[in-house]
């Protein structure tokens, strides 16, 4: 019973591990006086899974942010418009935050336009790379050992029961 309590521990342990590898990839242009900054979580997407977005406008020289400037978003793969938003509002925050979910690995397209309070449109493209899901050949190997390991437990405790 403690053997299968450590497997459960290991096996959670290797889980909250895997999750909690997102790194943050910021990709900043600068337009005139203004810099776009685009930040992607996890640095590399994957196919399959969500991906947290994080835009912001700020003044290129002193870095101060427009919290009220309104964003348009546009996500493309190829030639087809995959994503495309409504204006959003930071709404006193300092920056726009979605997510999204590839379907498909490859390049991907984002284009983010700005509106500033005063009516200006400061537009970027940022491109990046969504990876296709792989599978993670470690953590099969080990539950397999961890499933094979309590099958024996269980049919040794079932046995030894049968026995006596």
């Amino acid at each position: 019973m403690i053997f299968f309590k450590i497997c459960l521990i290991l096996t959670f342990l290797l889980l909250v591990t895997n999750i909690s590898e997102a790194h943050l990839e910021v990709i900043n242009k600068v337009i005139g006086e203004y810099r776009i900054e685009l930040g992607i979580i996890p640095e590399t997407p994957m196919a399959g899974s969500s991906t947290e977005f994080s835009v912001a406008l700020e003044n290129a020289t002193s870095g101060q942010r427009f919290p009220d400037a309104e964003a348009w978003i546009r996500i493309s793969h190829g030639d087809s418009v995959i994503f495309s938003s409504p204006s959003f509002k930071a709404k006193g925050a300092d920056s726009v935050k979605f997510s999204y979910s590839f379907q498909k690995g490859g390049d991907y397209e984002i284009r983010v336009r700005f509106t500033t309070e005063d009516g200006k449109n400061v537009e970027a493209d940022f491109t990046f790379q969504v990876k296709y899901e792989s599978v993670n050949l470690e953590n099969i190997f080990f539950f397999a050992v961890i499933g094979s390991l309590i099958f024996g437990i269980a049919i040794g405790h079932f046995l030894k029961v049968k026995l006596h």
